[in-house]
C-alpha cells in the first residue's frame, strides 16, 4: 500500500512539472515597435524637415509592430516636445491612438512650428506589456550658405591675372534641395555678381587687396560675409 501511494505522488509529481513547464512556454511576450528606416528598424531615430521646399516640409513615418503572441490591443502616440499633426489617409488624427494592418502603420507628419519635435510611438498587448519608440524632427526654414574662397595666380593673359575660386562654398541644406544660386565679390574697386564659384580677375595694379565674397542660396539667404586679404604682385 505505501508503495502505490509512493509511485501516485511520483507520478503527480511529474504531472505538476510539466504543467509548470507548459505554462512557462506559454508566457506572453512583450510587443515592440520600430521606425523603418531605409530598410532598417530603428528604437530611435532623428531627422530633418525643411519648411521652404513642399518636397521635404512633411515626413512619412513607417512604423512595424513585432510580437510573437500576437496580442495587440492598441498603438498609440503622444507629443513629447514640439507639435504638429498626423495624418492617415489624408485624415488628420485627432487623438493618441494609431490605425495599424498586417503589422504596419504608416502616417504622415505635418509639423506645427520649427523646432524640435519628439514623438513617441507606444505599442501595447491585451496583458497591458508594452514597448515605445522614439522619433526627433528638427524643423527649419532655410540654413544659410556658408562662403568660402581660395586665390591663385593665373598669369596666361597679364601678370596681374589671378583665380577667385568660391567652389568649396557650400549650402548645410542642400540635402533638402537647398544650394547656392550667386556669388556677390567685392574686388579692386568692384563689386561682380555671378553664378559661377570660379572667376578670373586682373588687378589693376601690384599691391594688398581686401577681397570679400558673399553667396546667396535658392531660398534667398546669404552668408556671412568672408573677407580675405591678398598681396598682388
Amino acid at each position: 500500500m505505501n508503495r502505490l501511494i509512493t509511485v501516485s505522488l511520483f507520478l503527480m509529481a511529474l504531472s505538476g512539472c510539466s504543467n509548470r513547464i507548459e505554462s512557462i512556454g506559454t508566457i506572453p511576450s512583450f510587443p515592440s515597435v520600430k521606425i523603418m528606416v531605409k530598410s532598417s528598424l530603428k528604437s530611435f531615430f532623428r531627422d530633418s524637415i525643411k519648411l521652404s521646399n513642399p518636397n521635404f516640409n512633411t515626413y512619412g513615418i513607417e512604423l512595424r509592430l513585432s510580437d510573437s503572441d500576437k496580442y495587440y490591443n492598441s498603438l498609440t502616440y503622444i507629443f513629447e516636445k514640439g507639435n504638429g499633426k498626423l495624418v492617415y489617409r489624408n485624415d488628420t488624427l485627432n487623438i493618441g491612438l494609431l490605425p495599424f494592418m498586417n503589422y504596419k502603420c504608416l502616417v504622415k507628419f505635418i509639423p506645427g512650428s520649427e523646432g524640435l519635435t519628439r514623438l513617441i510611438f507606444k505599442a501595447t498587448d491585451q496583458l497591458n506589456n508594452s514597448n515605445s519608440s522614439a522619433l526627433e524632427l528638427l524643423t527649419f526654414k532655410n540654413l544659410l550658405p556658408v562662403a568660402d574662397l581660395q586665390v591663385s595666380p593665373v598669369k596666361i593673359i597679364d601678370p596681374l591675372e589671378y583665380l577667385l575660386d568660391a567652389s568649396r562654398s557650400y549650402d548645410p541644406d542642400h540635402n533638402f534641395g537647398g544650394g547656392i544660386v550667386q556669388y556677390i565679390y567685392q574686388v579692386d574697386g568692384q563689386i561682380i555678381y555671378t553664378s559661377k564659384d570660379q572667376i578670373k580677375h586682373i588687378f589693376s595694379s601690384p599691391g594688398v587687396f581686401t577681397i570679400t565674397i558673399q553667396a546667396e542660396d535658392n531660398d534667398g539667404g546669404f552668408s556671412s560675409v568672408l573677407s580675405k586679404e591678398i598681396s598682388i604682385n
